[in-house]
């Protein structure tokens, strides 16, 4: 939808220059009585300007939907979001035929793709149903926390709200808040993670036609047990997954699997051995 919507806003701007020039043009010729010339040309820059700012328009509206009121964590129940969703599809497909070879790859995505895509609303729900009867608060209470947090901490109305929540069912007001940010941390809205190890194995298996249990075996330990030589995160650098994970220092992969390094010698080593 972003690149969709980057596309309709660059031609609503190259509608609107061509309808500029061509005004420009109307001029001059309106100075030597020829006006005539330019009228129905310009009649259809102008139609379609307002076309294609109006279709940028609404499926920026829509984007908006999508990011604001579909697929954030602090959104509504899941029923909501597919009716939602299911309404952003009918509007897109109302206006396929405008830029069909751009609309129309989006929304059969949504369309195909929806309910998949909204598999971490469900699961989402389903822990806020487990919130409201493990803390004993209605779910109507759960959903307003949670839909908190989609407001600045800093702002009035999130302190306004706050007291309000905090009236209603007093000082567990917190530890449910508490909670609740902690769900919607662990929730996973996007493939991405999935993409992302993919595209890390995909490396260590283009020589190999055939994958056997043995070769994703060691794979998996040498995954494990590799050093990060860089990362976002400074602590992590020089330590594998095994070792963040458990805290403790392990040799070398390969010495793991019984094998002895070669270490290239010293200097003065190398200087023993030549003599």
């Amino acid at each position: 939808m972003g690149k969709l919507c980057s596309y309709l806003e660059n031609k609503a701007f190259a509608a609107i220059g061509a309808e500029e020039k061509l005004g420009k043009q109307m001029i001059k010729a309106k100075k030597k009585q020829q006006g005539n010339k330019l009228s129905k040309s310009l009649a259809h820059a102008r139609a379609k300007t307002e076309t294609t700012i109006n279709l940028y328009e609404d499926i920026s509206s829509l984007a908006t939907w999508l990011r604001e009121d579909i697929f954030p964590l602090s959104g509504p129940e899941i029923e909501t979001r597919h009716k939602l969703l299911h309404f952003v599809v009918e509007e897109l497909q109302g206006r396929e035929t405008l830029a069909p070879h751009r609309i129309g790859p989006v929304r059969r995505q949504l369309a195909n793709q929806g309910r998949e895509l909204l598999l971490f609303a469900e699961a989402l729900e389903d822990n806020l149903f487990a919130l409201s009867h493990a803390f004993k608060v209605d779910i109507s209470v759960i959903r307003r926390i949670q839909a908190l947090q989609a407001t600045a901490p800093d702002s009035n109305s999130y302190w306004e709200e706050s007291k309000k929540l905090y009236k209603d069912v007093g000082p567990i007001f917190k530890v449910i808040e508490e909670a609740i940010k902690d769900l919607l941390k662990q929730t996973v809205r996007a493939s991405s993670i999935v993409e992302n190890v993919n595209s890390r194995l995909r490396n260590y298996f283009f020589l190999r036609k055939t994958l056997g249990r043995g070769y994703l075996d060691l794979l998996q330990f040498f995954l494990n047990h590799r050093c990060f030589s860089r990362s976002h995160h400074p602590e992590r650098v020089g330590k594998s997954p095994v070792e963040l994970l458990t805290g403790k220092k392990h040799p070398h992969w390969l010495e793991l699997l019984g094998y002895t390094r070669f270490k290239r010698p010293t200097k003065g080593h190398s200087e023993l051995i030549a003599a």
